[in-house]
Protein backbone atom coordinates (compact mmCIF):
# COMPACT_ATOMS: atom_id res chain seq x y z
CA UNK A 1 0.00 0.00 0.00
CA UNK A 2 1.46 3.44 -0.81
CA UNK A 3 0.07 6.18 1.35
CA UNK A 4 1.05 9.44 0.91
CA UNK A 5 0.63 12.95 3.13
CA UNK A 6 0.24 16.18 1.73
CA UNK A 7 1.56 18.65 4.76
CA UNK A 8 4.27 17.89 7.66
CA UNK A 9 2.36 19.62 10.45
CA UNK A 10 0.91 18.10 13.91
CA UNK A 11 -2.08 15.89 11.54
CA UNK A 12 1.01 15.05 8.96
CA UNK A 13 3.35 13.77 11.71
CA UNK A 14 0.59 11.74 14.08
CA UNK A 15 -0.89 10.12 10.67
CA UNK A 16 2.30 8.93 9.28
CA UNK A 17 2.99 7.55 12.88
CA UNK A 18 -0.73 5.76 12.97
CA UNK A 19 -0.05 4.29 9.59
CA UNK A 20 3.09 3.00 10.50
CA UNK A 21 1.97 1.05 13.57
CA UNK A 22 -0.67 -0.26 11.82
CA UNK A 23 1.13 -1.11 8.25
CA UNK A 24 4.45 -1.16 9.05
CA UNK A 25 5.10 -2.80 5.54
CA UNK A 26 3.89 -0.14 3.45
CA UNK A 27 5.31 3.04 1.50
CA UNK A 28 4.67 6.36 3.29
CA UNK A 29 5.99 9.57 1.74
CA UNK A 30 5.09 12.93 3.55
CA UNK A 31 5.21 16.02 1.12
CA UNK A 32 6.13 19.51 2.70
CA UNK A 33 5.90 22.84 1.01
CA UNK A 34 7.92 23.98 3.84
CA UNK A 35 11.99 23.51 3.97
CA UNK A 36 12.59 22.34 7.66
CA UNK A 37 11.46 19.11 9.75
CA UNK A 38 8.31 18.91 11.29
CA UNK A 39 7.95 22.00 13.98
CA UNK A 40 5.85 23.59 16.22
CA UNK A 41 3.91 26.71 15.14
CA UNK A 42 3.01 27.21 18.77
CA UNK A 43 6.64 28.14 19.90
CA UNK A 44 7.40 30.69 17.01
CA UNK A 45 6.11 34.03 19.51
CA UNK A 46 8.68 31.92 22.48
CA UNK A 47 11.27 32.11 19.70
CA UNK A 48 11.04 35.36 18.68
CA UNK A 49 11.65 36.07 22.74
CA UNK A 50 14.52 34.41 22.83
CA UNK A 51 13.84 30.37 22.67
CA UNK A 52 16.51 28.38 21.71
CA UNK A 53 15.96 27.17 17.67
CA UNK A 54 16.01 23.57 18.47
CA UNK A 55 13.60 23.08 20.72
CA UNK A 56 10.86 24.06 17.74
CA UNK A 57 11.60 20.99 15.90
CA UNK A 58 8.95 18.91 18.93
CA UNK A 59 9.44 15.83 17.34
CA UNK A 60 12.91 15.68 16.66
CA UNK A 61 14.64 16.74 13.24
CA UNK A 62 14.69 13.03 12.04
CA UNK A 63 10.99 11.92 12.72
CA UNK A 64 9.98 10.78 9.39
CA UNK A 65 13.70 8.87 9.16
CA UNK A 66 12.82 7.08 12.14
CA UNK A 67 9.30 6.04 10.99
CA UNK A 68 10.88 5.20 7.72
CA UNK A 69 8.28 7.60 5.34
CA UNK A 70 9.77 9.35 2.81
CA UNK A 71 10.24 13.48 3.65
CA UNK A 72 10.11 15.21 0.39
CA UNK A 73 10.94 19.09 1.97
CA UNK A 74 10.38 22.49 0.40
CA UNK A 75 8.35 20.94 -2.56
CA UNK A 76 4.62 22.38 -2.81
CA UNK A 77 1.92 20.84 -4.28
CA UNK A 78 0.24 21.87 -7.86
CA UNK A 79 -2.88 19.39 -8.09
CA UNK A 80 -4.31 15.84 -8.02
CA UNK A 81 -4.63 13.63 -10.98
CA UNK A 82 -6.79 11.25 -9.84
CA UNK A 83 -7.35 9.35 -13.33
CA UNK A 84 -4.24 8.31 -12.18
CA UNK A 85 -3.73 8.58 -8.43
CA UNK A 86 -1.30 10.84 -8.62
CA UNK A 87 -0.11 14.09 -6.41
CA UNK A 88 1.14 16.68 -9.05
CA UNK A 89 4.35 18.60 -7.51
CA UNK A 90 5.71 22.29 -7.63
CA UNK A 91 8.83 20.87 -8.97
CA UNK A 92 7.43 19.22 -11.48
CA UNK A 93 7.50 15.77 -9.73
CA UNK A 94 4.83 13.61 -8.74
CA UNK A 95 4.06 10.82 -6.06
CA UNK A 96 1.50 8.03 -6.97
CA UNK A 97 -0.39 6.94 -3.81
CA UNK A 98 -3.35 4.23 -3.08
CA UNK A 99 -4.33 5.96 -0.27
CA UNK A 100 -4.28 10.15 0.40
CA UNK A 101 -4.19 12.25 2.93
CA UNK A 102 -4.20 16.16 2.65
CA UNK A 103 -3.08 17.75 6.29
CA UNK A 104 -2.23 20.81 4.39
CA UNK A 105 -2.96 22.76 7.16
CA UNK A 106 -3.54 26.92 6.57
CA UNK A 107 -1.99 30.03 5.44
CA UNK A 108 -2.22 33.60 6.63
CA UNK A 109 -4.06 35.80 5.01
CA UNK A 110 -2.68 38.17 2.78
CA UNK A 111 -2.54 41.77 3.26
CA UNK A 112 -3.59 44.26 0.12
CA UNK A 113 -3.07 47.43 1.58
CA UNK A 114 -0.64 49.39 -0.11
CA UNK A 115 3.27 49.44 0.99
CA UNK A 116 2.51 45.76 2.82
CA UNK A 117 5.46 44.50 0.01
CA UNK A 118 8.20 46.77 2.06
CA UNK A 119 10.38 44.69 3.43
CA UNK A 120 10.29 44.71 7.56
CA UNK A 121 6.62 44.17 7.00
CA UNK A 122 5.68 40.03 7.49
CA UNK A 123 3.11 37.97 8.96
CA UNK A 124 3.85 34.99 11.40
CA UNK A 125 2.53 31.59 10.33
CA UNK A 126 5.50 30.21 9.37
CA UNK A 127 9.63 29.23 11.14
CA UNK A 128 10.34 31.62 8.18
CA UNK A 129 8.52 34.11 9.15
CA UNK A 130 10.08 34.03 12.38
CA UNK A 131 13.35 34.13 11.05
CA UNK A 132 12.96 37.35 9.05
CA UNK A 133 11.38 38.83 12.45
CA UNK A 134 14.38 37.77 13.90
CA UNK A 135 16.22 39.10 11.48
CA UNK A 136 14.77 42.46 11.67
CA UNK A 137 15.01 42.49 15.80
CA UNK A 138 18.81 44.36 15.64
CA UNK A 139 17.67 47.29 13.81
CA UNK A 140 14.09 47.84 14.60
CA UNK A 141 12.88 50.33 17.75
CA UNK A 142 9.37 50.61 17.05
CA UNK A 143 6.64 47.44 16.21
CA UNK A 144 3.61 47.75 14.78
CA UNK A 145 0.82 44.64 15.26
CA UNK A 146 -2.09 44.60 13.17
CA UNK A 147 -4.85 42.15 14.62
CA UNK A 148 -5.90 40.93 18.04
CA UNK A 149 -6.32 37.72 17.45
CA UNK A 150 -4.40 34.63 19.96
CA UNK A 151 -1.43 34.60 17.57
CA UNK A 152 -1.17 38.29 16.88
CA UNK A 153 -1.21 39.17 20.88
CA UNK A 154 1.33 36.17 21.48
CA UNK A 155 3.43 37.86 19.54
CA UNK A 156 3.33 41.53 20.74
CA UNK A 157 4.21 40.13 23.95
CA UNK A 158 7.37 38.20 22.58
CA UNK A 159 8.37 42.01 20.69
CA UNK A 160 7.59 43.69 24.04
CA UNK A 161 9.96 41.07 25.78
CA UNK A 162 12.84 41.97 23.20
CA UNK A 163 12.78 45.72 24.49
CA UNK A 164 10.83 47.23 21.95
CA UNK A 165 8.05 49.69 21.68
CA UNK A 166 4.83 47.93 20.72
CA UNK A 167 1.49 49.43 19.71
CA UNK A 168 -1.44 47.13 18.29
CA UNK A 169 -3.78 47.76 15.81
CA UNK A 170 -7.39 46.47 16.09
CA UNK A 171 -9.84 46.80 13.68
CA UNK A 172 -13.06 45.92 16.24
CA UNK A 173 -13.93 47.09 19.64
CA UNK A 174 -11.92 44.67 21.07
CA UNK A 175 -9.25 42.53 21.25
CA UNK A 176 -9.70 38.61 20.74
CA UNK A 177 -12.58 39.23 19.43
CA UNK A 178 -13.42 35.77 18.11
CA UNK A 179 -12.09 34.11 21.38
CA UNK A 180 -13.70 35.92 24.27
CA UNK A 181 -16.52 38.30 25.01
CA UNK A 182 -15.86 41.84 25.47
CA UNK A 183 -15.72 42.01 29.60
CA UNK A 184 -13.09 38.97 29.35
CA UNK A 185 -10.92 40.54 26.75
CA UNK A 186 -10.94 43.95 28.60
CA UNK A 187 -8.92 41.93 31.87
CA UNK A 188 -6.03 40.78 29.24
CA UNK A 189 -6.03 44.01 27.45
CA UNK A 190 -5.44 45.79 30.87
CA UNK A 191 -2.66 43.16 31.99
CA UNK A 192 -0.83 44.17 28.96
CA UNK A 193 -1.05 47.71 29.24
CA UNK A 194 0.20 47.51 32.42
CA UNK A 195 3.44 45.86 30.54
CA UNK A 196 3.88 49.09 28.26
CA UNK A 197 1.99 47.29 24.96
CA UNK A 198 0.06 50.28 23.28
CA UNK A 199 -3.82 49.31 21.75
CA UNK A 200 -5.41 51.19 19.15
CA UNK A 201 -8.77 49.66 19.09
CA UNK A 202 -11.42 50.15 15.74
CA UNK A 203 -8.39 51.48 13.89
CA UNK A 204 -7.03 49.64 10.52
CA UNK A 205 -3.93 50.48 8.72
CA UNK A 206 -4.74 51.79 5.21
CA UNK A 207 -0.84 51.84 4.26
CA UNK A 208 2.86 51.29 4.76
CA UNK A 209 5.21 53.67 3.64
CA UNK A 210 8.81 53.95 2.96
CA UNK A 211 11.28 53.43 0.16
CA UNK A 212 12.46 50.09 0.32
CA UNK A 213 11.80 49.12 4.00
CA UNK A 214 8.81 50.31 6.40
CA UNK A 215 9.05 53.19 8.28
CA UNK A 216 5.79 54.35 9.12
CA UNK A 217 1.65 53.04 9.03
CA UNK A 218 -1.03 55.53 8.17
CA UNK A 219 -4.27 53.98 9.81
CA UNK A 220 -7.74 54.48 8.94
CA UNK A 221 -8.22 57.55 10.94
CA UNK A 222 -5.81 58.98 9.02
CA UNK A 223 -3.41 59.03 11.92
CA UNK A 224 0.47 57.96 11.05
CA UNK A 225 2.38 55.67 13.32
CA UNK A 226 6.14 55.32 13.53
CA UNK A 227 7.65 51.59 12.90
CA UNK A 228 10.50 49.56 11.71
CA UNK A 229 8.41 46.56 11.77
CA UNK A 230 5.16 45.40 11.46
CA UNK A 231 3.67 42.00 11.60
CA UNK A 232 0.35 41.16 10.30
CA UNK A 233 -2.19 39.16 11.81
CA UNK A 234 -5.46 38.85 10.05
CA UNK A 235 -6.29 35.00 10.53
CA UNK A 236 -5.47 32.50 8.17
CA UNK A 237 -7.77 30.18 5.48
CA UNK A 238 -7.22 26.71 4.60
CA UNK A 239 -4.64 25.66 2.39
CA UNK A 240 -6.96 24.06 -0.43
CA UNK A 241 -6.17 25.71 -3.05
CA UNK A 242 -4.61 23.15 -5.25
CA UNK A 243 -7.90 20.94 -4.79
CA UNK A 244 -9.73 23.51 -7.47
CA UNK A 245 -9.90 20.65 -10.59
CA UNK A 246 -9.81 17.52 -7.79
CA UNK A 247 -13.01 16.51 -7.49
CA UNK A 248 -12.77 17.31 -3.62
CA UNK A 249 -15.77 19.50 -1.82
CA UNK A 250 -14.75 22.55 -0.22
CA UNK A 251 -16.51 24.40 1.73
CA UNK A 252 -15.12 26.67 4.80
CA UNK A 253 -12.49 24.20 4.52
CA UNK A 254 -12.13 20.61 2.87
CA UNK A 255 -15.69 18.40 3.50
CA UNK A 256 -15.27 15.41 5.44
CA UNK A 257 -17.56 12.50 6.88
CA UNK A 258 -17.16 11.07 10.50
CA UNK A 259 -13.98 8.58 9.23
CA UNK A 260 -12.39 11.95 8.02
CA UNK A 261 -13.02 10.54 3.94
CA UNK A 262 -13.56 13.22 1.43
CA UNK A 263 -16.20 13.06 -1.31
CA UNK A 264 -13.57 11.57 -3.53
CA UNK A 265 -12.65 7.83 -3.00
CA UNK A 266 -9.76 7.21 -1.03
CA UNK A 267 -9.17 10.19 0.21
CA UNK A 268 -9.03 12.01 3.73
CA UNK A 269 -7.97 15.52 5.25
CA UNK A 270 -7.19 16.27 8.87
CA UNK A 271 -6.38 19.66 10.51
CA UNK A 272 -6.55 22.97 9.85
CA UNK A 273 -7.64 22.40 6.48
CA UNK A 274 -10.77 20.03 7.42
CA UNK A 275 -14.04 21.22 8.15
CA UNK A 276 -15.62 18.72 10.84
CA UNK A 277 -19.00 18.73 13.02
CA UNK A 278 -18.32 21.80 15.77
CA UNK A 279 -20.51 19.80 18.76
CA UNK A 280 -21.16 23.09 20.77
CA UNK A 281 -22.32 25.14 17.93
CA UNK A 282 -23.95 21.92 15.64
CA UNK A 283 -22.72 23.47 12.65
CA UNK A 284 -19.87 22.48 9.96
CA UNK A 285 -16.69 23.99 11.44
CA UNK A 286 -13.23 24.54 11.00
CA UNK A 287 -11.35 24.04 14.25
CA UNK A 288 -8.06 24.79 13.64
CA UNK A 289 -6.20 23.30 17.03
CA UNK A 290 -3.72 21.08 17.40
CA UNK A 291 -5.50 18.63 19.53
CA UNK A 292 -8.13 18.01 16.85
CA UNK A 293 -5.18 17.92 14.63
CA UNK A 294 -3.79 15.35 16.37
CA UNK A 295 -7.51 13.42 16.89
CA UNK A 296 -8.70 13.53 13.11
CA UNK A 297 -5.54 12.79 11.78
CA UNK A 298 -5.80 9.14 14.11
CA UNK A 299 -8.85 8.54 12.90
CA UNK A 300 -8.09 9.51 9.14
CA UNK A 301 -4.95 7.47 9.05
CA UNK A 302 -6.82 4.48 10.72
CA UNK A 303 -9.17 4.26 8.02
CA UNK A 304 -6.90 4.67 5.54
CA UNK A 305 -4.94 1.38 6.94
CA UNK A 306 -8.61 -0.58 6.76
CA UNK A 307 -10.10 0.12 9.89
CA UNK A 308 -13.80 1.65 10.71
CA UNK A 309 -12.98 4.33 13.05
CA UNK A 310 -15.24 7.70 13.56
CA UNK A 311 -14.71 11.03 14.58
CA UNK A 312 -17.25 12.34 17.10
CA UNK A 313 -16.56 16.06 16.14
CA UNK A 314 -14.77 18.60 17.80
CA UNK A 315 -15.02 22.44 20.28
CA UNK A 316 -13.11 25.26 19.91
CA UNK A 317 -10.46 25.86 22.38
CA UNK A 318 -7.71 28.24 22.84
CA UNK A 319 -5.41 27.95 26.59
CA UNK A 320 -2.48 30.41 27.08
CA UNK A 321 -0.85 32.80 29.28
CA UNK A 322 -0.55 36.97 28.75
CA UNK A 323 1.42 39.00 31.10
CA UNK A 324 1.50 36.25 33.60
CA UNK A 325 -2.57 35.79 33.30
CA UNK A 326 -3.85 32.56 32.58
CA UNK A 327 -6.36 32.30 29.66
CA UNK A 328 -8.34 29.51 28.87
CA UNK A 329 -11.77 29.48 26.35
CA UNK A 330 -13.81 26.67 24.95
CA UNK A 331 -16.80 26.40 22.82
CA UNK A 332 -19.06 29.25 22.17
CA UNK A 333 -17.63 32.90 23.57
CA UNK A 334 -19.15 34.94 21.56
CA UNK A 335 -23.17 34.51 22.71
CA UNK A 336 -26.09 35.18 20.11
CA UNK A 337 -29.13 36.27 20.79
CA UNK A 338 -30.83 33.54 22.12
CA UNK A 339 -27.85 32.32 24.15
CA UNK A 340 -27.27 33.64 28.17
CA UNK A 341 -24.27 34.65 29.18
CA UNK A 342 -23.31 33.94 33.05
CA UNK A 343 -20.09 36.31 34.29
CA UNK A 344 -18.40 37.23 37.01
CA UNK A 345 -15.18 39.84 38.14
CA UNK A 346 -13.46 38.36 41.04
CA UNK A 347 -10.87 38.90 43.16
CA UNK A 348 -7.69 40.54 41.16
CA UNK A 349 -7.86 40.85 37.72
CA UNK A 350 -9.67 37.35 36.99
CA UNK A 351 -13.02 36.98 35.00
CA UNK A 352 -15.36 33.93 34.54
CA UNK A 353 -17.96 33.04 32.16
CA UNK A 354 -19.95 30.95 31.17
CA UNK A 355 -21.97 30.49 27.80
CA UNK A 356 -26.07 28.23 28.26
CA UNK A 357 -28.30 27.37 25.47
CA UNK A 358 -31.64 25.62 25.78
CA UNK A 359 -30.37 25.05 29.05
CA UNK A 360 -26.48 23.67 27.60
CA UNK A 361 -23.36 24.26 28.58
CA UNK A 362 -21.93 25.44 25.08
CA UNK A 363 -19.16 27.93 26.19
CA UNK A 364 -16.82 28.85 28.86
CA UNK A 365 -14.10 31.58 29.67
CA UNK A 366 -11.28 32.17 32.10
CA UNK A 367 -9.21 34.15 32.79
CA UNK A 368 -6.54 34.92 36.14
CA UNK A 369 -7.69 31.92 37.64
CA UNK A 370 -8.72 28.88 35.78
CA UNK A 371 -9.87 25.93 37.41
CA UNK A 372 -11.00 22.59 36.48
CA UNK A 373 -10.70 23.22 32.55
CA UNK A 374 -10.73 19.96 31.75
CA UNK A 375 -13.91 19.37 33.65
CA UNK A 376 -15.87 22.41 31.57
CA UNK A 377 -14.17 21.20 28.51
CA UNK A 378 -15.65 17.90 28.96
CA UNK A 379 -19.14 19.30 29.66
CA UNK A 380 -19.16 21.48 26.53
CA UNK A 381 -17.91 19.04 24.74
CA UNK A 382 -20.31 16.75 25.87
CA UNK A 383 -23.18 19.18 26.13
CA UNK A 384 -24.06 19.04 29.87
CA UNK A 385 -27.15 20.19 31.34
CA UNK A 386 -28.61 21.08 34.93
CA UNK A 387 -25.47 23.00 36.02
CA UNK A 388 -26.57 25.65 38.23
CA UNK A 389 -25.37 29.24 37.08
CA UNK A 390 -24.40 31.47 38.93
CA UNK A 391 -22.83 29.45 41.74
CA UNK A 392 -20.63 27.11 39.18
CA UNK A 393 -19.36 30.96 37.90
CA UNK A 394 -18.13 32.20 41.19
CA UNK A 395 -16.85 29.40 43.26
CA UNK A 396 -16.73 27.01 40.03
CA UNK A 397 -16.78 23.35 42.25
CA UNK A 398 -17.19 21.98 39.36
CA UNK A 399 -15.83 18.09 39.07
CA UNK A 400 -15.69 15.51 36.56
CA UNK A 401 -18.09 13.35 38.04
CA UNK A 402 -20.14 16.58 37.73
CA UNK A 403 -19.52 16.92 34.36
CA UNK A 404 -20.19 13.13 33.50
CA UNK A 405 -23.61 13.72 35.52
CA UNK A 406 -24.67 16.57 33.29
CA UNK A 407 -23.29 15.34 30.45
CA UNK A 408 -25.40 11.96 31.23
CA UNK A 409 -28.42 14.20 31.89
CA UNK A 410 -28.29 15.65 27.98
CA UNK A 411 -28.05 12.04 26.78
CA UNK A 412 -31.10 11.03 28.35
CA UNK A 413 -33.13 14.10 27.67
CA UNK A 414 -31.87 13.95 23.83
CA UNK A 415 -32.86 9.97 23.46
CA UNK A 416 -36.14 11.25 25.65
CA UNK A 417 -36.36 13.63 22.94
CA UNK A 418 -35.91 11.45 20.17
CA UNK A 419 -38.53 8.39 21.61
CA UNK A 420 -41.43 11.26 21.29
CA UNK A 421 -40.46 12.54 17.74
CA UNK A 422 -40.61 8.67 16.54
CA UNK A 423 -44.15 8.47 18.68
CA UNK A 424 -45.61 11.65 16.32
CA UNK A 425 -44.17 9.89 13.39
Amino acid sequence: MRYVIIGAGPAGVEAAFEIRRRDPDSDVTVVGAEPYPPYSRVLLSYLIAGMPMDRVYVWGRNVFRRLGAEHIMGVGVQGIDHSRNVVLLSDGGSVCFDRLLISSGASARASSVPGAELDGVTVLRSLADAKVILSCLGSAKAVLVVGGGFVSLKAAEALWATGKCVTVVVSSSQILSQGMSARAACVVQRSLEQKGIRFLLETDVSGFCGRRRVRSAVLSNGAEVECDLAVIGKGVTPSCGFLQNAGVEVRAGVVVDDRMATTREGVYAAGDVAETCDLARREPRVNALWPNAVEQARVAAANMAGDDAKYAGSISMNATRFAGLHVMSCGVTRPKDQDEAVGAFFGSGCYRELVFRQGRLIGSTQVGEVINAGALYWAVRNEAVGIERAGLVMSLPLSYGDAVSACGAARSIKGRTRARQGEQR
